[in-house]
Order: structure tokens, then C-alpha cells, then sequence
């Protein structure tokens, strides 16, 4: 018979990779910070695909989310800009 594990083995890709985030208010944000910037210097946080928070770990996942959303904001302008100016150049 099979189990749900064996179900979740056949949807689930093999390198998911999430990280849970715990409470303790403003303590617990700085070491997600800390935790996440060294991440970040070993050049491993693009390999992070979910984000779970609670609590205080809310304010870093909250800083995060916004720091992503930025990222993709400037990186649609520069897009947008460099296809209009192809544009213009084809005139």
C-alpha cells in the first residue's frame, strides 16, 4: 500500500527548499537577519524557494517580501526601459 509520503515523493521536486522563521519578537528578526545575510554571502539564499514566518520572525519575513518587491519593481523599469529604447532605435 502506499502512503502520502510516497505521493509527496511524486509531485515534490527534489531541491524545495524552505526555511521556518520562530517568534520572539525583535530578537528573533535580528538573528533572521544575521541567518539570511550569511546566506546571501555564501551565495545561497536564491536556492531558498519558501519563506514560513511567525511572531517576530513576521518582521523579518515582512522586510524581506518588501526588499523582494523592490528588486522586481526597478528590475520591470529596466526592462521596460531597454525595450522602449529598442523601439526607438528600430524608428
Amino acid at each position: 500500500s502506499r502512503g502520502l509520503g510516497d505521493v509527496y515523493k511524486r509531485q515534490a521536486p527534489d531541491s524545495v527548499v524552505g526555511v521556518g522563521v520562530s517568534g520572539g519578537g525583535i530578537r528573533s528578526a535580528t538573528f533572521a537577519l544575521g541567518f539570511f545575510q550569511a546566506l546571501a554571502r555564501a551565495k545561497l539564499l536564491r536556492h531558498v524557494d519558501y519563506l514560513s514566518t511567525v511572531s517576530g520572525g513576521g518582521y523579518f519575513g515582512g522586510f524581506l517580501g518588501r526588499l523582494i518587491g523592490i528588486a522586481a519593481e526597478h528590475l520591470h523599469q529596466r526592462q521596460t526601459s531597454a525595450c522602449a529604447s529598442s523601439i526607438e532605435g528600430m524608428k
